[in-house]
């Protein structure tokens, strides 16, 4: 295996760290890696990537057990190939069950040969006034996280380098405790597309959620910020927001509870998820 292309969703940057760090750690063991957003990338540029690698992956941050929209939507736009050895991840806070085992059954009738499953444990960038959204953007609480994927991300590397198969969450049981989540999840994920909403005194119509909205959810029309419905709870702009001026159900975020979720490292510039 000389190259690798990676491919990620990432919503407030958790997919991006490892993505990163994966190619970083790949490149190590003499792997060219390189790392792609799909929010960058058009049907033909990603299949192109596809065929000139030997092997590629997928990650995305898990969302109730699910794929998040925007990476079904660009793996349903994959052309068939023959047998691409693959390896699917995914970024979670808690658990997801069989958060890669999903994944995979997007590309697994296309060709792609998922050999390799993972799942990162990250800091949660869930931030909306609920009692459970428990988030922190303490540098040190962070660095458990990273360093904890980091080790994983070792082990992934060996694995992949050695040509060993690995697959985590694709038993049974795994995907009986995704099901738990994704099947509410699914049910209900229509009616929560247009849960984000804006304060339109705090708003300073700045322009910068809709330079970074995946979904193409807002529209900045004369004075006014408006959502379309077509929200994929990625969080970025509810968590970027330099007013937090996003509201949820209507709801204003607690900030007692702290400032919302910023990225995995300190600085972290939300735009180079899309440009």
């Amino acid at each position: 295996m000389k190259r690798v292309a990676i491919f990620y969703f990432s919503g407030t940057g958790n997919t991006w760290w490892v993505s990163k760090t994966l190619a970083r750690q790949l490149g190590t063991a003499g792997v060219d890696a390189s790392v792609h957003s799909i929010e960058k990338l058009s049907p033909f540029e990603a299949d192109a990537l596809v065929h000139e690698a030997d092997a590629v992956a997928f990650g995305y941050p898990i969302y109730g057990s699910d794929v998040p929209i925007p990476m079904k939507e660009f793996m349903g736009d994959l052309s068939a190939t023959k047998s691409k050895d693959t390896l699917v991840f995914c970024t979670q806070w808690l658990w997801s069950g069989d958060g890669a085992r999903i994944g995979a059954t997007f590309v697994g009738d296309k060709g792609f040969n998922v050999k390799w499953g993972e799942h990162f444990h990250m800091p949660n960038n869930l931030c909306v006034p609920f009692p459970i959204a428990i988030h922190n953007n303490d540098s040190v609480k962070k660095e458990k996280y990273l360093r904890f994927s980091q080790r994983r991300i070792e082990l992934l590397t060996e694995k992949m380098v050695a040509g060993r198969s690995f697959r985590r969450g694709f038993s049974f049981l795994a995907e009986l405790n995704g099901l738990v989540q994704r099947a509410p999840y699914r049910r209900y994920m229509e009616h929560r597309r247009d849960n984000i909403s804006i304060n339109q005194v705090t708003c300073t119509k700045c322009g910068l959620c809709t330079k970074l909205c995946p979904a193409g959810n807002l529209a900045l029309t004369g004075n006014v910020l408006e959502t379309k419905g077509l929200c994929v709870t990625c969080m970025r702009c509810y968590n970027f927001c330099p007013e937090t001026a996003f509201l949820y159900r209507g709801r204003a975020h607690k900030h007692h509870h702290g400032e919302p979720y910023k990225g995995p490292i300190p600085g972290f510039d939300p735009q180079i998820l899309t440009r």
